[in-house]
């Protein structure tokens, strides 16, 4: 959790925030723009992002639709999933980010997807071994007519479960984001 001021300088981070972006101490990034978190390559829009958000506040997910990365202290890069809160004291506006890294969750989903382009390949070789053996005997083909089947079905299976893995990531993500950031923002 990142607190921001108006002008985008991070006044509060919680110790995870810290460990997650490679930091020690709350002063190394505290009073700087928040930008310090961010890709180089994506200051210059952030900023304007940042000033269009603070003018109207309203409490959503950043970025629906993009890839998101954030910057650790050394420089690396990894993906990440932010939701924005807003609040204001004494006149003074305030931008809350829960910031959660999603690295395991595109590596599965990458994982996923080679899991697939490696079962359908299976299957274009097998349709290919079939055709090649259209001349022999009847009961050879109907035993390469059921592993073709049987490898469409596990194709079938597996592209399945790689939806319902990804519905259910993105329902869980959705559904607990809102209610463990109350929690997490009242601790």
């Amino acid at each position: 959790i990142i607190v921001a001021n108006a002008r985008g300088e991070i006044v509060l981070v919680n110790q995870f925030a810290l460990g997650q972006f490679g930091y020690d101490r709350t002063e190394e990034i505290k009073g700087k723009t928040i930008e310090i978190l961010i890709p180089r390559r994506m200051h210059d829009r952030h900023v304007g992002h940042r000033s269009n958000y603070i003018k109207d506040p309203k409490s959503r997910p950043m970025g629906i639709g993009m890839d998101l990365y954030a910057s650790k202290k050394d420089g690396s890069e990894f993906p990440v999933e932010i939701s924005l809160g807003n609040y204001e004291i004494n006149g003074e506006k305030f931008v809350m980010a829960f910031i959660n890294d999603i690295t395991l969750r595109k590596k599965s989903d990458e994982a996923i997807r080679k899991l697939n382009e490696e079962l359908e390949q299976k299957v274009e070789e097998r349709t290919v071994s079939l055709q090649h053996t259209v001349e022999e005997p009847n009961h050879q083909i109907k035993e390469n007519q059921q592993k073709d089947r049987e490898l469409r079905e596990a194709l079938n299976r597996e592209k399945e479960l790689g939806e319902l893995k990804s519905r259910f990531v993105s329902v869980a993500s959705h559904e607990f984001r809102t209610p463990l950031s109350t929690v997490l923002s009242s601790t």
